[in-house]
């Protein structure tokens, strides 16, 4: 009787040290058991912890970077994207407002949403692919572009808030500017006839 009962047990042993499921996070810590679904928002995974008790474990989809099925096939979580002047960080976006986003971050355990001004922010990215433009761009004819806040298009420059100088007040001449994209999406495109005309007309434009 007792070499059935160690034989069943050997056997159980064996299987639950076989290949399992994995959810490997961001920061690094690695879940094993079997997903039972992987959802919108989250991947819900049982793991086996003796013959009578299993654990189900509910994981935030933001929180992962990667998960792995028994067979060796892995599928690649997509995360919200803020990108800094010198940092990218990875997160799922609560808010974003129009002076700040709000998220959660990725790389570690906190529940705590933080926030971070918009002036400080080059891009944001959602999960799904689309871009959110917090700025304008100012395309430049030999190819360079710049991010800011246009303040003013004047008769010979156009000034702006150049987000890579702390927001400080800039100028380039208009004969340098091939167009302007708003973050709104507005294009506005340049030509030595519009800037000719603005000359002689003595027009101004402002955009607030």
């Amino acid at each position: 009787m007792s070499l059935v009962i160690t034989f069943f047990m050997t056997l159980f042993t064996v299987l639950c040290c076989q290949a399992q499921d994995q959810v490997h996070l961001l920061t690094g810590e690695v879940y094993e058991g079997k997903i039972e679904e992987v959802g919108i928002d989250s991947i819900r995974l049982t793991q086996t912890l003796n013959q009578k008790k299993t654990k189900e474990i509910i994981i935030p989809n933001f929180r992962v970077s990667y998960f792995q099925h028994q067979n060796g096939e892995q599928e690649f979580i997509a995360h919200d994207v803020i990108t800094l002047k010198n940092k990218v960080i990875l997160a799922k976006i609560v808010e974003v407002t129009e002076d700040d986003v709000k998220y959660l971050d990725a790389q570690d355990n906190s529940s705590e949403i933080k926030s971070i001004s918009q002036n400080k922010i080059l891009s944001v990215q959602f999960g799904e692919g689309e871009q959110k433009t917090l700025y304008d761009t100012i395309f430049l004819i030999d190819g360079e572009t710049i991010k800011g806040v246009v303040v003013e298009l004047g008769i010979d420059s156009v000034s702006f808030k150049n987000i890579k100088n702390d927001n400080t007040l800039d100028y380039i001449a208009n004969n340098q500017v091939e167009k302007i994209i708003y973050k709104s999406g507005y294009e506005e495109v340049f030509s030595f006839d519009k800037i000719d005309k603005g000359k002689e007309n003595k027009k101004w434009w402002k955009f607030w």
